[in-house]
């Protein structure tokens, strides 16, 4: 009896062991759950409310959406993106019959050329078979194609009067009946060619015209930086992504000429569907998604207008709304300073909002959880803190539900989830030159969370420049994009401006004729074999 005791309470020991276990197994840790946080709030930012598996999305290769077949490391400015409607074939024919003109035009310059001549072609022959029809059908009846009345006009003299008719050329006729009085039907089959030939006309004119002016091979001439880079600023210890832009053609500015970017990303829902294609084994259903990323350099408030004849470096800053900030990292505001749900951060309502529009002052991003005064720094929202905490100890007002209740320590913390320093939690920061220093060893941590969050969400950054063009003002666009294997981390784009005459005899005559090249009034040139260089 007594072993059987033993016996059961050891079971019992081992059941309760095993229950606290799972018990325990059942809490997360406090790292789970700041990462589960951080993940949701990375959900939330895209304003995504559907299942997502990341599994199907990091295990496929996927291509790029623009592909870089130009010398030079350029793009031709297509976008890799097709439809496909198997079950509603219709649409395509409607969409072309709406819009033919457009999808004419974009074919290339030969080959539309090749399909006019070859269009006018048949319709000469068309129309000389009708003539042989028509001179057929009345044997007694005198035309006049021929020189023989009772002889019918063979394909040859048919072939040049339908040529003659189309090109109102006019050589001549075999016989004096140059009006064919005798041949109503004939005269029919002439007005008809003619009325053909006038519209033909027309619409090669037009055509010629659009195609000679039309300004998206301009496009061409705009340059991207081969590698665009990831870098922390050492004065202000922010984060940003830059992309070097050039217009080849430096001598003509461009007018309003603005750059967009956008963080591509797919999204492969859990309750996503697939179908199968003869041409592969299936085809995933995702989202295919194009998030705005806001520009600083050139300011997109203002338009993110810039000067394309000189080289320009657009820059992203990377802050806590960026699409291409890591989720780890999403979960703290202003560098790091304070957490995005503390509730002292302002909701962004799903807008595409800027850090930098905060700390400038052009709007409220921080909010006090006691009075509701808004704020545009932490360090502001410290100060109005501390000094609310003074004036309440002063006067002896009740801890519950005043600011004396806060705790600024807890409230603002790093992002690396060091604890903050003494003047940090009194209201006062570090200078720029210290915030530089102290950052500089988390930096390599920063730069492999972004390869792994670029590398895994499988994100390619899409750079989208437009402007006007001067001589027909036709709006066109260029467009490159980066992947992870585009991107550097750190370093800045190498100076590649150059000062100084050049030997004019190391170049023809010709050039200096054609492009009015005048060695004497040239102030600067751009030094393109060192346009893509990277230095560090």
């Amino acid at each position: 009896a007594t072993e059987m005791a033993v016996g059961s309470n050891n079971s019992n020991n081992k059941r309760s062991s095993d229950n606290i276990t799972h018990n325990m197994s059942q809490v997360p840790s406090e790292k789970s759950t700041i990462d589960e946080h951080d993940t949701n709030l990375a959900e939330e930012t895209f304003n995504d409310t559907t299942p997502h598996d990341t599994s199907i999305g990091a295990s496929l290769n996927f291509k790029r959406l623009v592909l870089r077949d130009l010398p030079f490391h350029q793009s031709s400015n297509v976008l890799q993106i097709r439809n496909h409607n198997k079950r509603s074939a219709g649409l395509s024919v409607t969409l072309l019959g709406r819009d033919w003109f457009h999808r004419f035009l974009r074919q290339p310059t030969y080959l539309i050329v090749f399909l006019l001549l070859s269009v006018w072609t048949l319709v000469v022959l068309f129309f000389a078979l009708v003539y042989m029809a028509v001179d057929r059908r009345q044997p007694d009846v005198d035309c006049g194609l021929t020189s023989d009345p009772h002889k019918a006009i063979e394909f040859g003299g048919a072939f040049a009067f339908s040529l003659e008719t189309c090109t109102t050329v006019g050589y001549g006729l075999p016989d004096t009946n140059a009006f064919f009085d005798n041949c109503s039907e004939l005269q029919v089959c002439i007005y008809f060619q003619m009325v053909f030939s006038m519209m033909f006309n027309a619409f090669l004119f037009a055509f010629f015209f659009a195609g000679l002016s039309r300004c998206n091979n301009r496009g061409w001439q705009i340059i991207f930086s081969d590698k665009a880079i990831i870098r922390r600023d050492p004065h202000t210890g922010r984060y940003s992504f830059h992309v070097q832009v050039y217009d080849a053609d430096c001598s003509h500015p461009l007018v309003e000429a603005h750059v967009r970017f956008y963080a591509i990303r797919r999204r492969f829902s859990v309750t996503g569907s697939s179908v199968t294609s003869p041409s592969s084994m299936f085809l995933q259903h995702h989202n295919l998604k194009f998030d705005p990323m806001r520009i600083t350099n050139p300011d997109d408030e203002l338009g993110a207008f810039m000067f394309a004849s000189v080289p320009h470096s657009v820059s992203h800053h990377i802050d806590a709304y960026s699409p291409i900030l890591p989720p780890s990292r999403r979960g703290a505001y202003e560098d790091g300073k304070i957490h995005i749900h503390s509730g002292f951060v302002c909701d962004s309502a799903g807008l595409n909002l800027r850090e930098m529009d905060s700390l400038v002052g052009n709007r409220a991003g921080l909010q006090c959880t006691v009075c509701g005064e808004t704020y545009t720094t932490t360090q502001n929202l410290v100060r109005h803190i501390r000094s609310c905490q003074f004036d309440e100890e002063r006067d002896n007002y009740p801890i519950k539900g005043s600011h004396r209740e806060l705790d600024v320590a807890s409230i603002i913390s790093d992002v690396s989830k060091d604890p903050m320093s003494h003047q940090q939690r009194n209201g006062t920061f570090p200078s720029m030159n210290e915030a530089a220093t102290n950052g500089n060893a988390n930096s390599e941590q920063w730069y492999d969370d972004f390869r792994e969050y670029l590398t895994t969400s499988n994100i390619e950054i899409l750079c989208v420049f437009e402007a006007i063009e001067p001589l027909f003002s036709g709006t066109f666009q260029s467009i490159q994009s980066y992947t992870i294997e585009d991107i550097s981390f750190g370093g800045d784009f190498a100076p590649c401006m150059l000062y100084g005459e050049e030997n004019t005899k190391t170049r023809g005559w010709w050039r200096n004729l054609v492009f009015n090249h005048k060695n004497d009034n040239i102030a600067a040139r751009v030094d393109l074999d060192r346009f893509h260089e990277i230095i560090h």
